[in-house]
């Protein structure tokens, strides 16, 4: 079965490939079905009914800050609406609108253990078990259990100011996060220093922080562990 097609998606599509390596602007049908939806019911209800009306217009799938500041830079002055996506766990219909420009952040996948601090800068694709794991390794914990562990990324845990098993014992989310990095709708870059304490506000992570991707794309988040 076909999507129905904006008749503006080749447009946008042969735009971004300036951006973005053509393999990562994905327009075809069957992406454009995986991406309309997550785990809440009346989006697997739609999908059931072959409803697509929520699909995107276009999944681009970058790899680096600069890519999703030109991405940015190229909606807002085109008003188009933008979803970042994670790991399609959501449970707030909140996936797809119709005639967006999907973001997925999975290629951002780095990690990088500070020993000297018990902190480790995550890139907001990586997924909260393979941290978890990955810190296991090392000796370290991060101690953030989610229901959605499994399929969640570190990116949706900060979007969503995520909750875990042992959340008493190791904080929530807003209690994790020591700094990250943004980029803002107008592909302006933000930087959340890691630093003990500030004494003069505002404490911008705040804005981030359950923001549910409104007020930018985290792209990276320092943590304790």
């Amino acid at each position: 079965m076909s999507i129905k097609n904006n008749k503006t998606t080749e447009s946008v599509a042969s735009n971004l490939r300036t951006i973005i390596d053509e393999k990562y602007v994905l327009t075809d049908d069957a992406s454009r079905m995986i991406y309309s939806r997550a785990v809440h019911p009346l989006e697997f209800k739609r999908f059931q009914m072959a409803d697509y009306t929520n699909a995107p217009m276009i999944i681009v799938q970058p790899e680096n800050s600069e890519q999703i500041q030109e991405i940015l830079s190229f909606a807002n002055v085109n008003k188009i609406p933008i979803v970042p996506y994670g790991g399609g766990s959501g449970i707030v219909e909140g996936t797809a609108l119709g005639d967006c420009i999907v973001i997925d952040m999975k290629r951002f996948d780095q990690i990088k253990i500070n020993k000297e601090n018990n902190t480790v800068t995550v890139g907001a694709g990586v997924n909260g078990r393979n941290l978890e794991e990955y810190l296991n390794q090392n000796g370290f914990t991060f101690g953030h259990f989610p229901q959605s562990m499994n399929s969640a990324t570190i990116g949706g845990y900060v979007a969503t100011a995520a909750i875990g098993t042992f959340s008493g014992r190791y904080g929530k989310m807003e209690d994790i996060v020591v700094g990250l990095e943004a980029i803002l709708p107008t592909g302006e870059i933000l930087k959340v220093k890691p630093i003990p304490r500030r004494s003069s506000g505002p404490h911008l992570e705040g804005l981030l922080i359950g923001s549910e991707g409104m007020f930018g794309i985290i792209t990276e988040a320092i943590l304790k562990i």
